[in-house]
């Protein structure tokens, strides 16, 4: 049971004074305040918006105080009401690749019988019952490594081989291959996503799962996931706590990159296998609806809806999990290495791994310092010898306790060996992303 003296915050206060100017209501704190309090502030910011959303496309009319009333009243944090549809929660940690894009190619090959959904009739439900506060990212397996490119890439495109099936005839192989920067075949070349987009990703993923899992359903069963989040939030996940001191830098930096995951196409050449699919494009983003306001209290907003398959994705939870503390690694080869050896230290608490063989599996460009083994361990040093990556928190609660390089057996190359301690029960600092 709530208290009657509902108590807020700071940045609580700002949003009930939002909320009042938004709704035309200056009577109604004690109504308001109980709401953000019972939500959380995450959920209720995301309430205003979606109001303020639904009010700007002109669906709405109701008044603002009485759609935001309604919202609040209907939504499934509300214990009062009946909560929406539910679906399972659990976490699906799938280890496997081959199972993972098996399981893909069903969900691409069903692609087709998705309609587009542009000005059909649709209804949003959230699959939360309450407000889930994560602290370990949920992660789509669509959200490896070889979806992105370092900054320093300056190629437009490339293709990756995602999997390889064996034949019956010797030495032959069947590919699933990845082109990134290209919608199809002959597209020309429209450049690659980077890291910072993949921390964005992560970042936006990590926002729709803890802020109620909300997807609007349309009347062909058509499911797209959405969120209404704003870029400080955003900001803030990825380590920048002073977003208004940096000039605007990094706010446009930030914005620059979900408008990239909206307009930035790939595509899955999936030629060599059976079946009448030949190939499909992929965006991580349906759509982005940046909002400013004039008065420059009120953060940016954006509307962020997923596309069809990353959202199949997600209700269907093919997720698995990484720290948050990821989305604020800044150092590039950093942010792949920890992103790469997570699984398998959560797993066996242990990784191990010759450099060159490393430096393929994170697909690095060419670079002078892979040629010599000396130079390769030297800049992974750089990397497992800084504070960053001593005391990162992995999403089971351990960290790392013990880096060290050998030669192997060849002498040709060295051997990174990580081992893991626990410190800690599982964190609340996780997320789930897509893979």
């Amino acid at each position: 049971m709530l208290k009657e003296n509902y108590k807020l915050t700071e940045s609580e206060k700002d949003l009930l004074e939002e909320i009042k100017d938004y709704a035309k209501d200056t009577h109604s704190d004690k109504y308001f305040s109980k709401k953000i309090k019972q939500f959380g502030e995450g959920i209720a910011r995301e309430i205003l918006s979606e109001s303020r959303y639904q009010h700007r496309l002109g669906n709405i009319k109701k008044t603002k105080k009485e759609h935001i009333t309604y919202l609040f009243e209907s939504d499934p944090a509300n214990k009062e009401k009946p909560p929406f549809k539910t679906a399972n929660k659990s976490i699906k940690t799938i280890g496997d690749k081959k199972t993972n894009l098996l399981k893909f190619v069903d969900i691409v090959k069903a692609s087709k019988e998705i309609d587009k959904t542009i000005n059909a009739p649709y209804i949003e439900k959230s699959l939360s019952s309450a407000r889930e506060i994560n602290q370990f990212l949920k992660v789509l397996t669509l959200t490896d490594n070889a979806f992105f490119s370092q900054t320093t890439n300056p190629k437009k495109t490339e293709e990756v081989i995602l999997m390889s099936y064996p034949t019956m005839i010797q030495g032959k192989e069947k590919y699933i291959t990845l082109v990134k920067g290209k919608a199809f075949k002959n597209d020309k070349a429209r450049g690659m996503l980077k890291i910072f987009n993949h921390r964005v990703i992560y970042a936006l993923t990590s926002v729709w799962e803890e802020y109620g899992s909300w997807y609007m359903e349309y009347t062909n069963n058509t499911k797209i996931c959405f969120c209404n989040v704003s870029v400080k939030n955003i900001a803030d996940m990825l380590g920048y706590k002073n977003l208004y001191d940096l000039g605007g830098r990094q706010y446009t930096k930030i914005k620059r990159a979900i408008s990239d995951l909206e307009n930035t196409p790939f595509y899955f050449d999936f030629s060599e296998l059976e079946g009448e699919v030949k190939s499909v494009t992929f965006k991580f983003l349906q759509t982005a609806t940046f909002t400013e306001y004039r008065n420059n209290n009120i953060p940016t907003t954006i509307r962020v809806e997923f596309s069809p398959l990353y959202s199949n994705m997600l209700m269907e939870r093919q997720t698995i999990r990484r720290s948050k503390a990821l989305c604020k690694i800044k150092n590039s080869l950093m942010f792949l290495l920890l992103n790469h050896v997570e699984k398998s230290l959560i797993k066996v608490g242990r990784f191990k791994a010759n450099l060159m063989t490393l430096i393929n599996s994170l697909k690095l460009n060419n670079a002078k310092w892979h040629n010599f083994k000396g130079n390769r361990k030297k800049e992974f040093e750089k990397i497992t010898e800084s504070e960053d990556f001593k005391n990162y928190i992995l999403s089971d609660g351990s960290t790392m306790s013990r880096v060290e390089y050998e030669l192997n057996k060849d002498k040709d190359d060295y051997i990174m060996k990580i081992t893991t301690r626990k410190i800690q029960k599982v964190i609340d600092t996780t997320c789930q992303v897509a893979v």
